[in-house]
C-alpha cells in the first residue's frame, strides 16, 4: 500500500469530485460531490480456499471439510509446481477502474475499492454502484471478509473498519498510519501499521485482537502464504529517513504465536514495496514503489527477476482474480493510481485462491 510522497496530484474520480492534497498533512474535503446511485448487488456467501505447499513438483490440497493449524477450510486442487513461470508476464491495460490504493473482489465478481471516502462496487464491464459512503477521505488496505463484509484500514481516521449494507464498525482505532490489509478464510484480519512498526492481528467477529509483530521498518503490504504458515510484509519505509525497501517474513509457531520477521529480500531501489501476493505454489511477487515493475522474488537467493514492465509510477495493489465476473484465476490484477488504469497481468498459472474462488 503506498504512503504519500509530497503534494503528488488533484484527482477527479468519474464517479465523484475531490481534490486530494497527498502527503502535505491535509486532506481536504469535496465540495462538491455528485453519487451515482443504484442498488449495489447482493453481497454473495463465501467458497473455500484451497491450500497449496510451496515445494514439490505436483501438489495437492487437503479434502474439503479439514482443517489446519488456523482452522482454515479447505478443498481438493492438485497444482504442477514444476512448471516455471515464463517471463516476462504480458500485461494489459483493462479501463479505468478509480485511483483507490487497494481493491478487492466480492463473491459476485464486482471490483470493491473506496473513492472519495465512498466504497464503490464496480462490474468488469463498467457498472457502478456505492455500497457505503463516507468513510474518510484517506483509505489504504481493502479485503472482503467470507461472509461478505469488507474491512477497510482508514489512514485518515487511524481505524480498521467492517462494513456492510447495514453500517459500519470499528474493529480497531489509535492505529498509527494503518496500512495494509490481508484477510484469512476463518475471519482473521492482519493490519499493518506503517508508521507505528507494528502488524496486528484481529478476529472480525470476536473483536479479539493481538500484535503479530514490531519494531518493522515501515510495514506496509500484506500476503498471508496459501498455507497459512507464513504472512509476508512489504515496507515503506519513511521513519528516519531509510528509503530501503524490504521484504519481512514472519513464520507462524503455533495458532496465535509468530516467530521474529527476519527480512528475507532488500531492494535495490528507493522507495517502497507496496501491492505483494503469492502464487499457488508459494512464489512470491511485488510492484514496488516508483517504476512500479512487478517483480518476482527468489526465496532460497533472496534475490529478484524483473516479471513485468509496467507503464505506469504508483502501482500499490496486486490481486488475483476469483474467477468470478470475468476475473482470472491465473491473473494479477493491478491499478495504476497516477494513471486510473487496471492492469491485466497474465501469469498462466494459478495463483494463491481467492477467499470466493469457486
Amino acid at each position: 500500500m503506498g504512503v504519500n510522497r509530497g503534494c503528488l496530484v488533484a484527482r477527479i474520480s468519474g464517479v465523484m469530485i475531490l481534490w486530494v492534497l497527498m502527503g502535505c498533512g491535509e486532506e481536504k474535503e469535496a465540495e462538491e460531490t455528485s453519487q451515482e446511485t443504484g442498488t449495489p448487488p447482493t453481497t454473495g456467501t463465501t467458497g473455500t480456499t484451497g491450500t497449496t505447499p510451496t515445494t514439490g513438483t505436483t501438489s495437492t490440497t487437503s479434502t474439503t471439510g479439514t482443517t489446519g493449524t488456523t482452522g482454515t477450510t479447505t478443498k481438493t486442487e492438485e497444482v504442477d509446481c514444476s512448471v516455471e513461470p515464463v517471463l516476462p508476464f504480458v500485461v494489459t491495460e483493462i479501463g479505468n477502474f478509480g485511483s483507490a490504493e487497494d481493491f478487492d473482489f466480492d463473491a459476485d465478481g464486482f471490483h470493491g475499492s473506496v473513492e472519495d471516502g465512498n466504497l464503490l462496487l464496480r462490474s468488469k464491464y463498467g457498472d457502478v454502484s456505492v455500497l457505503y459512503p463516507g468513510l474518510g477521505t484517506e483509505s489504504a488496505g481493502t479485503r472482503q471478509l467470507p461472509n461478505g463484509d469488507w474491512v477497510i484500514a482508514i489512514v485518515s481516521r487511524g481505524t480498521l473498519v467492517k462494513v456492510n449494507t447495514k453500517g459500519m464498525e470499528v474493529l480497531l482505532s489509535d492505529l498509527a498510519y494503518p496500512n495494509g490489509v490481508e484477510v484469512t478464510p476463518d475471519g482473521y484480519v492482519y493490519v499493518s501499521e506503517n508508521n507505528g512498526g507494528r502488524v496486528r492481528r484481529v478476529h472480525s467477529e470476536t473483536g479479539e485482537s493481538m500484535i503479530v509483530a514490531e519494531g518493522l521498518v515501515g510495514p506496509n503490504g500484506l500476503i498471508e502464504t496459501v498455507d497459512g504458515e507464513t504472512l509476508y510484509v512489504g515496507t515503506c519505509p519513511v521513519i528516519g529517513g531509510d528509503w530501503t525497501a524490504r521484504i519481512y517474513a514472519i513464520h507462524r509457531t503455533g495458532p496465535d504465536s509468530w516467530a521474529e520477521p527476519e527480512v528475507i529480500m532488500e531492494s535495490p531501489d528507493w522507495g517502497c514495496i507496496d501491492g505483494i501476493t503469492v502464487d499457488a505454489c508459494g512464489r512470491l511477487y511485488y510492484a514496488d514503489f516508483g517504476p512500479s515493475d512487478l517483480w518476482r522474488v527468489d526465496l532460497d537467493k533472496g534475490e529478484r527477476e524483473l516479471a513485468a514492465e509496467l507503464p505506469g509510477f504508483w502501482v500499490p495493489n496486486l490481486r488475483w482474480g476469483p474467477d468470478i465476473g470475468g476475473w482470472g484465476s491465473t491473473v494479477i490484477y493491478a491499478t495504476d493510481r497516477e494513471r486510473r488504469e487496471m492492469y491485466s497481468i497474465e501469469t498462466n498459472l494459478p495463483g494463491k485462491p481467492h477467499i470466493h474462488r469457486p
